[in-house]
């Protein structure tokens, strides 16, 4: 009974291995780089970080678009229309962003590498979509561990400050991207016929645009919940080795709940699939979520203080950390339970629902974010910032779980 799942699910167990083995390595590269400088200048960093974390939604949701479309479209012309218009778009933006980056930031010395991270990175996020919907987890683990292990090297060979990480981070994505794009555009453009794409691209250009602002949207409200704290203490300058603190804790969490956000990459187009033959589902998703949650809260609260104790010796020079990371992470949880919520609209086609919502969410917390910032000290930044998120959290999972009852259940 064992081996026949093991076998039926092998594909998706070497994918989240091989997820697991890039995770570990880009998790060694960032904290790596924490050691080799500062707290002040990993705070002076974070803006770099928060500009690659945002810049991925200049493409306006068109990798979700083509998610969304080709998991519920049975034409398979059409669908080889949505994978093509994929890349054309990716690639058109991709020279966009490049530029109105290097103008933005042309105060930051690693600018040009900056904007190549950014801008390469949406030819490699588009090979992984094409990817993502066909079912070659085999290829996306090539190209993210082509990017990851280079990366590796190059940071352990040459990084010595942050503008040598930065560099070398920009041609680990193109190296990654370069791969990308042989393992997947080839097979796409193999049988292009320019008639038939200008023919869908007629009827459907208004429709995924439209599509995909809604999706950009959704997909921007997780990590505005995760880093919204970050952005508004580099706005209000705070102590750098504040927000240096709190930018290492947001990398270390990104890390290990990237571990979740793979399972749930690859089940999205499985689970909209099933909400959308039986609404009854979504119940069962909650209960699963819950559960989930529930364990790996009690899991941390467990391993805090051998991690406390570990934390200390690996990284001296930033206080308060492990405390940083347990409430970091626990917000991490709670942003990835929002999948749910996410899915039932995005099945239904209701996603102005949560945006609606989540915008109104954002706004408020980054509001009391902006008046708690105007007259807290140092240690109720640390102490007070991270709760209030998550009971705001968890305030919104209550209404959006009401706001599915009325509205579609």
């Amino acid at each position: 009974m064992l081996k026949s799942k093991i076998l039926k699910h092998k594909a998706y167990i070497f994918y989240t291995f091989f997820k697991y083995v890039e995770y570990g390595i880009l998790a060694i590269i960032f904290m790596s780089f924490a050691n080799l400088v500062t707290p002040e200048e990993y705070g002076r960093a974070s803006i770099g970080f928060q500009v690659v974390t945002y810049s991925a939604f200049i493409v306006m949701g068109v990798n979700q678009v083509l998610l969304k479309r080709y998991s519920l479209e049975e034409n398979k012309q059409l669908k080889h229309f949505f994978v093509q218009y994929n890349v054309f778009y990716n690639l058109l933006v991709c020279l966009f962003s490049i530029l109105l980056i290097s103008i933005l930031f042309s105060s930051k010395d690693y600018v040009i590498y900056l904007s190549l991270i950014c801008g390469v990175k949406l030819i490699l996020e588009s090979a992984i979509a094409i990817n993502r919907v066909n079912g070659n987890m085999v290829k996306i683990n090539i190209i993210y561990l082509s990017y990851s292990v280079l990366f590796l090297v190059l940071f352990f060979s040459f990084v010595s400050n942050v503008f040598n990480f930065f560099k070398y981070w920009s041609y680990s994505i193109v190296f990654g991207a370069c791969i990308g794009a042989l393992l997947s555009f080839i097979q796409v453009f193999k049988s292009f016929d320019v008639t038939i794409f200008k023919k869908y691209f007629k009827d459907y250009y208004k429709v995924l645009f439209n599509d995909g602002i809604k999706l950009a949207l959704i997909s921007l409200i997780s990590p505005l919940f995760s880093t919204l704290n970050i952005i508004c203490l580099n706005l209000f300058k705070i102590d750098e080795a504040v927000i240096g603190n709190f930018q290492l804790a947001d990398n270390i969490a990104n890390m290990v709940s990237l571990g979740g956000a793979s399972v749930l990459f690859i089940v999205f187009p499985d689970v909209i699939k099933q909400i959308s033959k039986d609404k009854t589902k979504i119940q069962s998703f909650y209960t699963i979520g819950i559960k989930i949650l529930v364990s790996s809260i009690i899991a941390l609260i467990v391993l805090y203080y051998p991690l406390k104790e570990a934390l200390v010796y690996f990284f001296p020079e930033y206080q308060k950390l492990s405390y940083l990371i347990l409430f970091t992470l626990i917000s991490r949880l709670l942003i990835l339970l929002l999948f749910i919520p996410n899915s039932v609209w995005i099945t239904f086609s209701k996603e102005k629902i949560y945006i609606k919502s989540a915008v109104l969410g954002v706004l408020i917390m980054g509001v009391v974010f902006v008046v708690f910032l105007n007259y807290a000290s140092v240690d109720a930044i640390y102490n007070y910032f991270l709760i209030f998120q998550i009971l705001f959290l968890i305030g919104l999972h209550i209404y959006f779980k009401r706001k599915i009852n009325t509205s579609i259940l």
